[in-house]
């Protein structure tokens, strides 16, 4: 039953890692190609953030970074 049970688990781990693998990227991958200053101002929301990160094509999606952002 123990060995059912991790079969299942590892299963689902797999599962879930090529079902995002294979979906639509939200972000770009790597490190960047060069550096770039953006200032933030006191009290800009992170959506704000994130919408001037995307203006400069820092981050594909202002969604991914303000997900990025949660919990942060």
């Amino acid at each position: 039953m123990g060995l059912l049970i991790v079969v299942i688990l590892a299963a689902v781990f797999i599962g879930s890692r090529m079902w995002h693998s294979f979906g639509p990227q939200n972000d770009y991958a790597g490190d960047g190609k060069q550096d770039l200053v953006i200032q933030v101002h006191a009290g800009d929301s992170t959506t704000a953030i994130g919408e001037t990160l995307h203006n400069h094509d820092v981050v594909r999606t202002v969604k991914a970074f303000v997900e990025a952002a949660e919990g942060q």
